[in-house]
């Protein structure tokens, strides 16, 4: 059985606190062995946040397995001081420089005709010195319920999304995935998919070789896109044998209805497979 508690997104209701970003925790029982594992996939944007929701829904971070971090923003690392009480031991995995500084140009533009820039990098790196850190790059089977993988190909052009630089389009190398299986269920995780739906399904199906997918859990990315665009992303995604989506965070209310239209959705906060 595979289940997954939403900790932290925009649109929890009481006595959850909603915020922009994302947590997720996900809990693992092998019904072969018997053996159960529970993981935190992202942290939110807030640690206070992350703390308080945890305790609301019942779920002791300390008890934590491993820490997947989807990329390296704000909403989805700056919980990590709330992980003050997970073992040193428990590692912490994310894609290579995810601690990289990255800026988005949404805020506007100056007066000068300059581009105002706004952080949105991790705001507190420095919190991984008291973790074990793993890096993901590629495919890393880290058990057998957990295989957590990047993908080959940049994420498409963003001009709001910029690295280091100031200037190039952040290719989003970071970028992790994951898949859980309970050795009967699949479900694949992320927390935006920056890359977009059609290249991570791709890669699920045709690079993995994974046969189905029970459900996808997490952000498309999708919010404010035309709804033309929601629906061609729609059209390859119905090509996969994709049983359910529990879309959250960053996927939007016009993609969510398209969706809900389309395909079979999960209403959250919590879902089971």
């Amino acid at each position: 059985m595979i289940s997954v508690k939403t900790i932290v997104d925009d649109n929890l209701a009481a006595p959850l606190r909603a915020e922009h970003g994302l947590a997720l925790w996900v809990s693992v029982e092998n019904g072969f062995s018997g053996l159960k594992n529970d993981f935190l996939f992202d942290t939110g944007q807030h640690a206070d946040v992350l703390s308080a929701n945890a305790a609301a829904a019942g779920v002791d971070l300390s008890a934590a397995s491993a820490v997947v971090l989807s990329h390296g923003h704000y909403d989805h690392t700056g919980g990590l001081p709330a992980l003050e009480c997970v073992s040193p031991l428990c590692p912490v995995f994310l894609g290579p420089d995810a601690e990289r500084r990255r800026f988005s140009t949404q805020v506007g533009v100056a007066p000068s005709g300059r581009k105002m820039l706004k952080p949105i990098g991790m705001p507190r790196p420095d919190e991984l010195a008291s973790h074990t850190v793993r890096r993901v790059s590629g495919v890393l089977r880290q058990s057998s319920s957990l295989t957590l993988f990047t993908l080959p190909q940049a994420a498409p052009p963003n001009v709001r999304l910029i690295a280091a630089d100031a200037v190039s389009p952040d290719s989003f190398s970071d970028e992790v995935f994951a898949l859980v299986s309970d050795g009967v269920s699949n479900m694949l995780f992320g927390g935006c998919t920056h890359h977009g739906l059609p290249l991570l399904l791709d890669f699920v199906f045709e690079s993995l070789g994974v046969g189905r997918v029970d459900c996808f859990v997490g952000g498309l990315h999708l919010q404010g896109r035309p709804a033309d665009e929601i629906e061609a992303v729609a059209d390859v995604a119905a090509r996969y044998p994709v049983r359910a989506y529990a879309p959250l965070h960053c996927t939007g209310a016009d993609a969510l209805a398209i969706w809900r239209r389309r395909f079979h959705v999960v209403d959250g906060p919590d879902f089971v497979v």
